[in-house]
């Protein structure tokens, strides 16, 4: 990483680039979704501890799985998944990451 800060007359300063290992205190690291709400599509970072298979799903208000797909994913390997949400109406939407250790579920708002 590296920090930029940049004053109204569009002076800069940076720093030099960083590189760190992150600790992870879960099986899994997620980020999103982002945007939120979401129009067309909507993305999620998602970092596992150790390489599997994950299966992403989304579901509607009603319970009825509106996208799903299996992802094999490396260790420490950040990852954007990115779901396409133009077929899907407005409204909120439940997007579930399962691995083999671990499940995260997050909320999505679709507007049109």
């Amino acid at each position: 990483y590296r920090v930029v800060d940049a004053d109204a007359r569009g002076n800069t300063l940076t720093s030099a680039t960083v590189r760190t290992e992150l600790e992870f205190e879960d099986q899994a690291f997620a980020v999103g979704p982002y945007p939120n709400p979401a129009q067309d599509a909507a993305s999620l970072d998602l970092t596992v501890q150790n390489e599997q298979t994950v299966t992403v799903e989304v579901f509607n208000t009603l319970g009825k799985r509106v996208y799903t797909e299996e992802r094999a994913l490396d260790a420490r390997v950040p990852v954007t998944l990115r779901l396409d949400a133009q077929q899907w109406s407005s409204g909120m939407y439940f997007l579930r990451v399962k691995g083999t250790d671990f499940t995260e579920t997050r909320k999505v708002i679709v507007t049109r």
